[in-house]
């Protein structure tokens, strides 16, 4: 595993990991890109029906959009930073 990005810790441009863009409509098409490329994370759960969702981790941090411009906010906020 020496080539991969070790899920993102590094930033090494002579290793890769897998990621897709939010552009195309599919998400689970991955391509391979260099570990130094900056991206925004996008985590799907996926749950059966059957199963109860449990209680959120409200130390983590994750983020909860009501609509748009607060979307638009916080990613000018991260882009301000890097």
């Amino acid at each position: 595993m020496d080539t991969y990005c070790d899920a993102w810790h590094t930033a090494s441009p002579d290793k890769v990991g897998m990621a897709s863009s939010l552009l195309g409509n599919k998400l689970l098409d991955q391509d391979r890109y260099s570990c130094d490329n900056r991206f925004i994370v996008l985590c799907v759960e996926a749950l059966p029906h059957d199963q109860r969702r449990r209680k959120r981790d409200t130390h983590s941090h994750t983020y909860e959009f009501t609509n748009e411009l607060d979307y638009s906010r916080h990613l000018a906020e991260v882009m301000a930073q890097t």
